[in-house]
């Protein structure tokens, strides 16, 4: 009996599940550009409630400033005048004082159209509205005269100008000459303007000032988009929503204008045309544009009936069925078709007054002063921030909206925010109390709205209030810790028809509803307010996740690292935490995204096609510059400074790492390889390099969808440099786009190894493949984490072409997974990478390439595969390189295709010449009906009994296509004996082993004997006892401990309600695919592992109760990774990531002997 020993440690591997376009028959496999598991997600409706009241016409805030305002002709010309009644007051026309009035300090972005592209306006020629350019313009240098009030379909009021600087030698000939255009700055320290006579309501402190020549385009920005309310809400508007993903559903509204019912009948603008609003996803051919056009014609006439405005899109989102635009539909355009009960409801107001007018419909009473049950069955006993002393107040109307399930006859399955609350109740927890009441969450499974809530101009009105309020810039700050204790009286301010205190019970309304409320005082504060509201509704979308980890064994330093995703704008996370002794999860460490240095520190490098650089415009090359701007390279540097957000054209991002979806995080600190077993200088050498390896700093490297492999310094999440591989430029442009639709870029799983370079210093490297992001490879030296990262670190790339080896550009798929590294009989060190998928050529093969030579290159060419039609396309996984005798030389690889074929290579020979597939070019074994393997197999000793030179274990199923997801091909495991001759697929080699019991949380299979004198090994159809197939497969590497092979399988969802899937973690007897004869994992959460954790399976002929260990259980959610394992003495924790960012801890039990004995080793 032989042993297959491990040489590597680190690298938790996965296979990269990614979907792919429909291919026409001829043409290679396409992988696209987002994962499949999204694919059927279910968008969000978000409804916009927008002011359209008369005093969004105003040129001011807050309304306060305004109250003795008189018309002294029409509306040619208002004094704005204080106490005296005669004049009008410099502070007016004061950005520091009258926050809608221009402000030199901030930067007036313009507002974008429905294309991305910014509206123009100029200071020569400055239009009055600038949404509307058949409107008057203006010459601000010599015609100005400021806007006391401006409706868009009537004549401008004006402001005179003050009278202090009004008359003959004075600044102004009179108070309503057109003059160029000033302001006034509040400037202390002057005459009149000392000591106790110091205030923003003193004329003497404020200085004219008349717009200088390089801020002249702000100023015209400011005139033309924001001098008035309802120009800035328009702008802020389009700015904020230019950012909304296209899978986004979007309807709209006014507080009065007509267009209240969704309905399709339109929303009137202020020239009367009424413009469709009915929800429809932002993608819809003319609904963004529609979005855009009801933006630019947004009225200013009206009260301000909030509490009604809001109660309409509450009771729309109770729509029911069988009606054209339901808000449930999958398609809201016909009036029968599939209603989708997980889809969240949101809706977003903005008002810059008072409420007033008529309540909502059918809300009445002390809503949130009431105790119910709310309809997950949790008991709501009134309780501070939520309940008040009010009846009928807008909070009332958003907390019944929130609290009662609008549609009942729908399944309760909205996913809760945050994501880890989902994850408590499908482990059969229960949210604890003080999490579910907290505002922040959202704990509603049942179909609910969701409330966020903007006030302009109403921050200076809460300290008036009673109680006295304070605004901090945040829902949760200011006076949010006394609001929640319940300590104030009243608890809330007094609510009513125009009563002050409605400006707070738009704070309280959005507590109730579960969102946001922000108080913006100026147009900049405003745009970032509707910003921040349109990020925090994407940021509750999907997400995903891989983990590794930095120990094997449980103790004080030990910690989790998990590397995930959020779909809706694309963003990436790197977070460490810390493991308990008991095995649970402790506190978040640290977060990668917040440790990225500014973009003139960080150090950043690339491969100009010969050598490494600096990623920076000087050393580039002139090709790569053809496919790059500097513009766009600085972006991808960090350079945030021509975001839209800062009045650019790139795309804003609200944090620099990208999205990190299939490149799993690999720990690099002290791996030993055991390379001390060879002979002469290489094996002495290696004692020395291990050991000044406990010096060097721990690194988790990491590809992320921003264009570069991440490295990371383990103890506090800070970038210590990045790599953009020259192989991806052509896409890298995409980045900045507004309209980014998501690709991939480097997306493959970084690999470590040693290598003895050049024959005389051992080296680190890590290969990385691009998996989806591109057909290539490339090579790193990290062998000194504690140096800067330099240019000679960069050791190569490969896309393919070797002539020396036969291989070509069409040979070269994209490369998902992961290469391994290893010792070669030839002495020399290959990263091995199998071809991946997408080929041109549609054949399946497997890269050699020398990490120290690297034009010393191997191809082995199966011949398997054409491009003639898609089910003759093929294309090679991810290798799993094997040491049969200890020597820590490889000595065979194993990796399986699409097609179902098990390759192995014999690599036994000094003469690299020689090597060559190992079972006379054929396969050693096809997978019944051509099952595709997908994931890397793993390879353990040979059972007691048996003859051969390894066992060989993999899953079966594929998850790379569009409609794979809804494949219920039948899928199996295998484990396979290796005795150097292929493995008939007739004669019945292999025992079969089934699934005989399965319950909603447990599995039991068929225990049948294996006779290894005739037996070739075995196989476990991945189907339960009903024989239902449920396309059910295995995406992952098996893990081999103590006996026991390991793994994952996952079953997706076609239900979009479902994201992803479900699946069962799978525990089998290594050498017979049977049951365990003991209980190896702790499934009554007990701590021990005994027949407490079997199950009964039936009764014997006396009614006893048969009971069994179990080999299975279930996973909530589906799980992509190869579980992650901590040693605790008796027990073994495994970590799984699954991907709704939910790691799950299963208790297992450990053993005595070593634990593993394959090639690949636990990440």
């Amino acid at each position: 009996m032989k042993t297959c020993h491990p040489i590597q440690s680190f690298s938790l591997v996965t296979v990269l599940l990614l979907p792919a376009l429909h291919a026409q028959a001829v043409d290679p496999i396409t992988l696209p550009s987002a994962p499949l598991y999204l694919a059927g997600g279910v968008a969000p409706n978000l409804v916009v409630t927008l002011d359209d009241s008369g005093s969004m016409a105003w040129g001011y805030v807050p309304d306060t400033m305004g109250k003795n305002a008189r018309v002294t002709s029409g509306c040619g010309h208002n004094i704005f005048y204080d106490n005296d009644g005669s004049e009008t007051k410099r502070y007016f026309l004061s950005g520091d004082h009258n926050a809608q009035y221009y402000n030199p300090s901030t930067t007036y972005l313009p507002p974008l159209k429905s294309d991305g592209t910014p509206y123009t306006t100029s200071y020569g020629s400055a239009y009055i509205n600038g949404f509307d350019t058949t409107s008057t313009t203006v010459n601000l240098a010599s015609a100005y005269q400021p806007s006391f009030g401006f409706q868009p379909k009537s004549n401008q009021c004006y402001a005179r100008h003050p009278a202090l600087d009004s008359g003959s030698g004075k600044q102004f000939s009179s108070d309503t000459v057109d003059v160029p255009a000033y302001y006034y700055r509040y400037e202390t320290g002057g005459t009149g303007c000392t000591g106790a006579s110091i205030s923003k309501t003193n004329e003497a402190c404020y200085v004219y000032t008349a717009v200088g020549a390089a801020e002249q385009q702000n100023f015209a920005n400011w005139y033309s988009f924001y001098r008035t309310r309802n120009l800035a809400t328009v702008s802020a508007a389009t700015r904020a929503f230019n950012n909304l993903p296209g899978t986004m559903r979007l309807a709209w509204q006014a507080l009065n204008s007509s267009c209240d019912d969704f309905s399709g009948t339109g929303c009137a603008g202020w020239d009367g045309t009424k413009i469709g609003n009915s929800i429809r996803a932002l993608s819809a051919p003319g609904h963004k544009e529609n979005f855009y056009k009801w933006l630019e014609k947004l009225p200013a006439n009206g009260g301000t009936p909030l509490r009604a405005a809001l109660g309409r899109v509450g009771e729309y989102y109770r729509t029911s069925t069988a009606v054209v635009n339901s808000p449930y539909a999958e398609d809201p355009q016909v009036t029968v078709g599939t209603q989708h009960s997980c889809r969240a409801n949101y809706t977003i107001m903005m008002t810059d007054g008072i409420w007033n007018g008529n309540n909502a419909s059918g809300v009445s009473g002390n809503v949130d002063n009431t105790a119910k049950s709310l309809p997950d069955g949790t008991s709501y006993a009134p309780s501070a921030p939520f309940k008040d002393d009010n009846s009928n107040s807008l909070a009332d109307v958003a907390f019944y909206y929130w609290a009662n399930d609008l549609r009942t006859d729908l399944t309760n399955n909205v996913p809760r925010s945050p994501r880890v609350l989902d994850k408590l109740v499908e482990d059969g927890k229960t949210i604890p109390t003080a999490d579910y009441f907290d505002p922040k969450n959202d704990p509603a499974s049942w179909q609910h709205m969701v409330t966020y809530a903007v006030g302009l101009g109403l921050t200076t009105t809460l300290p008036e209030l009673s109680p006295a309020l304070t605004w901090a810039g945040d829902t949760y700050t200011g006076s949010y810790a006394d609001l929640a204790s319940g300590t104030l009286s009243p608890l809330w301010p007094v609510t009513g028809t125009d009563k002050p205190g409605n400006v707070a019970d738009l704070w309280h309304a959005a507590i109730n509803g579960r969102g946001l409320f922000f108080s913006a005082e100026d147009p900049k504060s405003l745009s970032d307010a509707m910003q921040e509201m349109v990020n925090n509704i994407i940021s509750r979308s999907s997400s995903a996740a891989s983990i590794a980890t930095n120990s094997k064994k449980l103790d004080t330093s030990t910690a989790i690292y998990q590397a995930s995703f959020d779909s809706g704008n694309w963003t990436g996370e790197l977070e460490a935490f810390a493991v308990k002794s008991d095995g649970t999860l402790g506190d978040s460490l640290w977060k990668a995204s917040t440790k990225i240095p500014a973009e003139a520190s960080r150090n950043i490098k690339t491969f100009n096609g010969a050598v490494g650089v600096d990623f920076a415009w000087g050393s580039i090359s002139a090709d790569q510059k053809t496919l790059v701007s500097e513009d766009e390279l600085n972006y991808l540097r960090g350079d945030q400074s021509k975001e839209q957000n800062k009045g650019g054209t790139f795309r804003t991002r609200t944090t620099l790492l990208g999205d990190i979806v299939n490149s799993d995080p690999l720990f690099v600190s002290e791996e030993n390889f055991g390379y001390d077993k060879l002979s002469g200088d290489e094996g002495t050498l290696y004692v020395d390099y291990v050991a000044g390896k406990s010096s060097k700093t721990p690194v988790i490297y990491v590809g992320a969808n921003d264009g570069m492999l991440h490295a990371f310094k383990a103890s506090d999440g800070i970038e210590l440099f990045a790599y953009v591989p020259g192989l991806i430029y052509a896409n890298l442009p995409s980045l900045t786009k507004p309209n980014y639709s998501h690709k991939y870029y480097v997306d493959g799983a970084p690999t470590m190894g040693d290598v003895y370079y050049g024959g005389s210093a051992w080296r680190t490297v890590l290969v990385t493949p691009l998996g989806a992001g591109g057909r290539g490879v490339f090579a790193l030296d990290v062998s000194t984490p504690d140096a800067v990262f330099s240019e000679s670190n960069v050791l190569w790339e490969f896309d393919g072409k070797n002539a020396a080896a036969g291989s070509t550009l069409n040979d070269m798929g994209y490369p998902v997974g992961s290469a391994a590294i290893g010792r070669f009989n030839d002495g020399k060190y290959y990263a091995v990478f199998g071809n991946g998928y997408g080929s041109a050529n549609c054949k399946s093969g497997l890269f050699m390439v020398q990490i120290d030579a690297p034009s010393n290159v191997k191809f082995f060419d199966t011949g398997v595969g054409a491009c003639t039609t898609s089910a003759d396309q093929n294309g090679m996984s991810t290798p799993s390189l094997v040491d049969y005798d200890g020597d820590r030389i490889i000595d065979a690889i194993y990796a399986g295709d699409l097609q179902g074929r098990l390759w192995k290579w014999d690599v036994t020979s000094a003469t690299n010449s020689v090597w060559d597939f190992a079972v006379g070019g054929k396969p050693m074994f096809t997978t019944a009906a051509g099952q595709p393997i997908t994931a890397p197999v793993e390879v353990g000793k040979v059972p007691s009994g048996a003859s051969g030179k390894a066992m060989v274990y993999f899953g079966t199923g594929r998850y790379l296509l569009s409609g794979d997801e809804a494949s219920k091909t039948k899928q199996a495991f295998y484990g396979l004996l290796d005795n150097g001759t292929a493995i008939p697929t007739t004669g019945s080699p292999l025992v079969k082993q089934s699934i005989v019991y399965e319950s909603a949380n447990a599995r039991v299979v068929s225990n049948n004997a294996l006779n290894w004198k005739s037996d070739r090994g075995w196989y476990l159809d991945l189907v339960p006892p009903s024989n239902t197939l449920q396309g059910e497969r295995v995406l992952s590497v098996p893990l081999l401990r103590f006996g026991r092979v390991i793994f994952n399988t996952s079953i997706p969802s076609a239900d979009p309600c479902v994201l992803g899937g479900t699946g069962w973690l799978m525990e089998l007897d290594a050498a017979t695919g049977g049951n365990l004869t003991y209980s190896a994992l702790d499934m009554n959460n007990d701590g021990l592992f005994n027949e407490g954790d079997y199950v009964v399976i039936g009764k014997d002929n006396k009614g006893n109760d048969i009971k069994s260990p179990v080999a299975g259980k279930a996973s909530g959610s589906m799980s992509l990774n190869q579980p992650t394992v901590i040693t605790a003495g008796a027990k073994e924790y495994k970590f799984n990531s699954d991907i709704k960012k939910g790691i799950s801890v299963t208790t297992e039990k450990s053993g005595t002997s070593n634990p593993r004995s394959s090639w690949r080793q636990l990440q």
